[in-house]
């Protein structure tokens, strides 16, 4: 990873998504924040954070304290733009073995319900009680879209006033 920290501290965009790539799982996180701390150039931060987010979104939210705030920090600071999007849209998120109200805190949904369906089932035998949420979301809720693992994945960091409907039955 050593190869690409220049380059992505001067503002590449290859080079901090070859950095993020190289590093371990658990490093992401840490280097999203530091990164950010830094102020790298937003499309080398973008490229890092979205790589990052894709593969360890879990080690980001940990490093940011588990904070919307400090997550949104991150994801304003890569500029994502989600101008494509509609004004108004639909989004879905499938968890298990959680409640409504905890699912409902969720950070990623994505513009496709079959997928929240796949998401919702594929760990319902192990952790029981499948949901599929839905709601509807203002464009500038949205602090990131992504299809590049092919789940119309959209990153939504503003808490829900109220709780989503539930879509189907367990």
């Amino acid at each position: 990873g050593q190869d690409y920290i220049d380059s992505t501290l001067a503002g590449e965009p290859d080079a901090a998504f070859s950095l993020c790539v190289a590093m371990g799982n658990e490093q992401r996180g840490d280097a999203a924040v530091v990164l950010y701390q830094m102020g790298i150039p937003a499309p080398a931060y973008r490229a890092f954070l979205q790589s990052a987010w894709e593969h360890d979104h879990h080690h980001v939210m940990a490093a940011a304290d588990l904070s919307r705030l400090t997550l949104r920090e991150l994801f304003d600071h890569a500029e994502f733009d989600v101008s494509a999007l509609p004004e108004r849209l639909t989004v879905w998120r499938g968890t298990a073995g959680i409640t409504l109200e905890e699912a409902a805190k969720g950070h990623s949904w994505t513009t496709s319900r079959p997928h929240a369906c796949w998401f919702a089932m594929r760990r319902a035998e192990q952790l029981g009680s499948p949901l599929v949420l839905r709601r509807e979301v203002c464009r500038d809720e949205v602090a990131m879209f992504t299809n590049e693992r092919e789940e119309a994945e959209v990153v939504i960091l503003r808490e829900c006033n109220e709780l989503p409907t539930l879509d189907g039955t367990p």
